[in-house]
């Protein structure tokens, strides 16, 4: 049987991943690969013949979406420094590092010709670097995002999570107005669930496990252990941390002064107490995690959460308030003062982090957004929705009204709050077509470690991704996969 082969792209945080630990061959080491670009000048009109291939901002586009080399561009959120971060701080490396990446991811896809490239999810340089040239270089692409209902998961085959694979179907089922009963059904209850509010995305659940976890002192205690040990080992066993990792003492100092923000924001936070509200109408903003591929990936222009709050406040219509949701994650990682210039902007207001973002969306009269899931709720239950960026419910193109220039929001306000519901056909549709399209996949094992236990424990979600990837790397046969990464 012939062989398929796959270009995979490992989580650039495994940096210390092992050749024997994967049945894996070629297997290049992404650390090694970033200490050769750093130090290696950059081949003369390689910038411009890029720029002529990808586009005259590819450059910007990959510096942002990168939480090292673009950490300048983090404004809502804060991360102990890593030596590429701190080697980024010279516009040289930056340019050495970008186009050193690019002539790889060419000269590697070029060589390989992989029937697919493939990255668990596009959240850096590296990965979104192998999106675009294999785009370029006409190879099949795909990563595992969320769909935002349930624990379901897709293979998307866009780096900018745009559920690709999910529109021609939902146009065909606008088209014909016929949605096959075995998806019409479980569409219908998932609406129904929504709007009935007994239906949220399991990743939401998971992180209010994580943080209840970092507050354990036990769970403290086990970060600082962990770190005295990988500091012995990198000072007296000559290992060399790799260029995304912190040094360990520094990120355990880092997380303990997160625990201890967390617990004081929880004593003694400038939130409002769960359950309270303004006493007129009042526009609802949800607080993006910061870093996160959402902003820096699929919308660049808006990582300053600050700047479009403002914005937003701004063009309220005159008497309306903004409240403000800060996400579970995110406490005590904020930087320093981020809380109080959101308090000294009139008219807006923080809601306590425990606040029920449905029942938010309910009472809302616009539920304002760069491209959260309590967006999409808006326009399932009928409320007016507003976003800054284009998440992949977009396609739905109807029940919302999209702005993404700040300057005129003002109007776009107007028009969110004055336009009808999504129409109930193109809702199911979408919700159809999604269902079709993916496959269960609980958080915790999509964001967690992968050990051989791990995949023992699912042998299903193995099955549906390995099927998945096989008919996009060669959609008229089931053949076998042979990675490359």
């Amino acid at each position: 049987m012939a062989r398929t082969k796959v270009y995979v792209a490992r989580e650039t945080a495994a940096c210390s991943v092992g050749a024997d630990d994967v049945a894996v061959a070629p297997l290049a080491r992404l650390d090694e690969l970033e200490r050769r670009w750093i130090a290696t000048a950059p081949r003369p009109g390689a910038r411009a013949d890029f720029e002529a291939r990808l586009g005259a901002d590819i450059f910007q586009r990959l510096s942002v979406a990168d939480p090292h080399l673009g950490r300048g561009y983090i404004a809502g959120g804060e991360t102990p420094a890593s030596p590429l971060a701190r080697a980024a701080e010279d516009p040289e490396v930056i340019e050495r590092y970008l186009v050193n990446l690019l002539d790889y991811a060419y000269d590697t896809l070029s060589r390989e010709r992989p029937d697919l490239v493939f990255c668990h999810r596009v959240d850096d340089a590296p990965t979104l670097a192998l999106a675009v040239t294999a785009s370029h270089l006409g190879i099949p692409f795909a990563q595992l995002r969320h769909t935002r209902i349930g624990k379901r998961v897709i293979v998307d085959t866009s780096p900018y999570d745009r559920l690709e694979p999910v529109r021609s179907t939902f146009e065909t089922f606008v088209l014909t107005g016929a949605v096959p009963r075995e998806l019409a059904e479980p569409a219908e209850a998932y609406l129904a669930a929504v709007r009935d509010a007994h239906s949220a995305p399991d990743y939401l659940a998971y992180h209010s496990r994580r943080v209840e976890e970092r507050l354990r002192p036990s769970r403290r205690l086990r970060e600082v252990l962990s770190s005295l040990r990988t500091a012995f080992q990198e000072v007296f066993g000559r290992e060399i941390r790799c260029l995304r990792q912190p040094a360990p003492l520094a990120l355990c100092h880092h997380e303990q002064q997160v625990a201890r923000r967390t617990g004081n924001l929880l004593r003694h936070g400038p939130f409002r107490p769960t359950g309270w509200r303004p006493a007129g109408d009042f526009a609802f903003f949800p607080l993006h995690v910061e870093p996160e591929a959402s902003t820096m990936v699929q919308s660049p222009n808006h990582t300053d959460q600050l700047a479009v709050i403002e914005a937003i406040a701004k063009n309220l219509p005159s008497g309306m308030r903004l409240l403000v949701k800060e996400h579970l994650p995110m406490l005590g990682r904020r930087p320093s003062g981020f809380y109080r210039r959101l308090q000294r902007l009139p008219a807006v207001e923080l809601a306590s982090p425990f606040e029920d973002g449905a029942t938010l969306v309910r009472d809302a009269a616009l539920t304002a957004s760069i491209s959260s899931t309590a967006a999409w709720e808006a326009m399932v239950i009928g409320r007016p929705t507003l976003i800054i960026a284009f998440p992949p419910f977009a396609m739905v193109n109807d029940g919302f009204v999209a702005e993404t220039d700040l300057t005129r929001l003002g109007a776009a306000i107007r028009a969110a709050l004055a336009s009808p519901p999504a129409d109930e056909r193109r809702l199911l549709a979408y919700v159809a077509a999604a269902l079709a399209h993916s496959f269960e996949c609980p958080t915790e094992t999509l964001r967690g470690p992968v050990t051989a236990e791990t995949v023992r424990q699912n042998p299903q979600i193995l099955a549906e991704l390995a099927r998945r990837l096989a008919a996009l790397a060669q959609p008229d046969s089931g053949k076998d996969i042979q990675a490359y990464g």
